[in-house]
């Protein structure tokens, strides 16, 4: 690095203007490759992709073929003997979870709802009463409007029953 300071001091520049001077030499030094490289890169020829045109016509002309299911061997082995307990939380129908009567458990069962969150959930509600619309859900803390956004198609909002 001593020659950039002995080249700061020659043509009395700032360090500063030092850097910006060798970092616009990269660049055009970045630029110099590209461009060599560009150079003798090739071109493809017309028919590079002759053969692979005529597959596809031939795949489009084929008969359709017999389903996958069919097709597959039936598996001999037992399946395991544990048993899965994970469901996926995009698995709820739409509009299947009302947000004045939910229980904790149910809005686990939300994307991107853990227990705290729906412990918030409960506890706004409490203290606040029965929610008007599903859009009163981002006073809850913890709940944006990404996140509503995602959790919406799931909500509804119903007066609880007296």
């Amino acid at each position: 690095m001593r020659w950039v300071y002995r080249l700061q001091q020659r043509i009395a520049i700032t360090r500063g203007e030092c850097n910006v001077i060798l970092a616009l030499a990269l660049l055009f030094g970045l630029g110099l490759t590209a461009r060599y490289i560009q150079r003798q890169a090739h071109p493809l020829p017309a028919d590079a992709y002759a053969e692979a045109e005529i597959l596809f016509q031939q795949a489009s002309e084929a008969p359709p073929a017999e389903p996958v299911e069919q097709a597959l061997p039936t598996p001999t082995a037992e399946p395991s003997s544990k048993p899965t307990t994970y469901q996926p939380k995009s698995a709820l129908p739409a509009g299947s979870i009302n947000l004045n009567t939910a229980t904790a458990s149910e809005l686990q069962r939300l994307p991107r709802i853990g227990p705290k969150l729906a412990a918030r959930i409960l506890a706004h509600r409490e203290a606040h009463g029965p929610f008007r619309r599903v859009q009163d859900l981002v006073q809850v803390r913890g709940i944006g409007t990404k996140t509503l956004a995602r959790l919406a198609p799931y909500l509804v909002v119903e007066e609880p029953e007296q």
